[in-house]
């Protein structure tokens, strides 16, 4: 087992993920987080958002096209799930790029592709930003800039939000592969293969 599938599989633990790949949720929804929408009998005949869910709430198999979930990342108000094809999947709050598609609206109530994003190992959710880990090592950034917890390199245009995914190249990480990603507040971590750790 490669330092990757070892890291896959811990984060899988981590997150509670069904060995299935079978998303379940609960919590606040009032940003579209759980990724469900009038599921219980009641919302629906009332024609009303379902705000929270103190009990678990199983993702229909119809969602992310069909493909099992490899982990779920939640931040504040998004959620993130990568899925065995290598897609990536969003919802919850978007207003600030989180989500990863500028043509969405400012709440995802369902998930959505994030374009761009395939052969995607792993993802973490930070407050108002969002990152993924590829098969090939590579980190790709999006969401709010604040604090410059994108970590894009001078080069790159610096901008206020990224609503869309990109890369920052192996040479941003002494051209090592990452094996984990962890996004907090305002602050963005990541662990290469041979172990060493990169923050910002």
């Amino acid at each position: 087992m490669g330092p990757m599938e070892a890291c896959m599989r811990a984060s899988l633990r981590q997150q509670g993920q069904t060995d299935g790949g079978v998303v379940y949720a609960w919590g606040s929804n009032d940003q579209g987080q759980l990724g469900v929408n009038n599921t219980t009998q009641q919302a629906q005949a009332l024609g009303v958002l379902m705000r929270r869910s103190t009990a678990p709430l199983r993702w229909s198999e119809h969602l992310c096209n069909g493909s099992p979930a490899r982990m779920v990342a939640c931040g504040d108000y998004h959620t993130l799930v990568p899925t065995q094809a290598g897609e990536v999947f969003a919802c919850g709050r978007g207003r600030h790029g989180e989500t990863g598609n500028s043509l969405l609206p400012d709440i995802v109530r369902v998930p959505e592709h994030v374009p761009g994003l395939y052969a995607m190992a792993l993802v973490d959710a930070g407050d108002m930003f969002s990152g993924a880990v590829g098969v090939d090592g590579q980190v790709w950034m999006w969401g709010n800039c604040r604090h410059g917890r994108l970590g894009y390199p001078p080069a790159m245009p610096q901008t206020r939000t990224a609503p869309e995914p990109r890369s920052l190249g192996l040479a941003a990480f002494g051209s090592s592969q990452v094996v984990l990603l962890n996004l907090r507040t305002n602050c963005a971590a990541a662990v290469m293969e041979m172990g060493e750790l990169w923050g910002n």
